[in-house]
């Protein structure tokens, strides 16, 4: 996932926050489209809304052999940005075919893609290693996703994702408490404290 948005950090929830958490990245859910016959050069991969950090040169290989036509092993967003598929697309481009039929998706939103392309590269095909895992976990976490989800995402235990985005928690909580320290030597009130560091009443008493 773009992992942040280019809004300041003034309009960001407060990611050290659990009541900020929310439960699910996907604000709408992928709505698929249908198939579509596209060329095979159109296929856009997005470096940042994608999961893999290299490919496996024997799986290509092993795909270049196959006789078939990959129908509903591509999946791109409406824009034909790679979701899933990346060893699939790479044999296709080395046979030197034109055209594939790929399964187009509708996102509401970068993230929502990229965790949609986790989780297909966590179910089937060449699955992702636990670093790559790992890497999508922490930067999911940064634009504030429970830990349950992120768990579920790419099948491992919560205990793990926690392992993961223990720093992370860390350096969140204390950039909070720093902020609530900040704004109540600012002189504001309980309530305006909450507001502005993206808290509950509760955690500024």
């Amino acid at each position: 996932k773009k992992a942040q948005t280019d809004a300041s950090k003034s309009d960001q929830p407060n990611i050290g926050s659990a009541e900020a958490r929310p439960t699910t990245l996907m604000t709408t859910y992928p709505v698929c489209k249908g198939h579509q016959v596209v060329k095979v050069d159109a296929i856009k991969v997005d470096e940042s809304l994608y999961p893999r950090t290299e490919m496996i040169k024997e799986h290509v290989e092993r795909l270049r052999a196959v006789e078939a036509s990959f129908k509903d092993q591509i999946v791109v967003s409406e824009d034909m940005i790679l979701v899933d598929g990346r060893h699939r697309l790479e044999a296709l481009k080395l046979n030197r075919e034109s055209q594939v039929e790929v399964l187009v998706y509708k996102y509401g939103s970068p993230e929502a893609l990229l965790q949609h392309a986790v989780q297909l590269n966590c179910e089937h095909g060449h699955l992702l290693t636990s670093e790559e895992k790992r890497a999508w976990v922490r930067k999911a976490w940064a634009v504030d996703v429970s830990d349950g989800l992120l768990a579920k995402t790419v099948g491992v235990s919560e205990r793990t994702v926690q392992r993961w985005t223990s720093d992370l928690k860390e350096r969140a909580k204390e950039e909070e408490e720093n902020r609530v320290l900040e704004l109540k030597e600012a002189g504001k009130t309980i309530a305006e404290i909450a507001e502005e560091a993206g808290v509950s009443r509760s955690r500024v008493k």
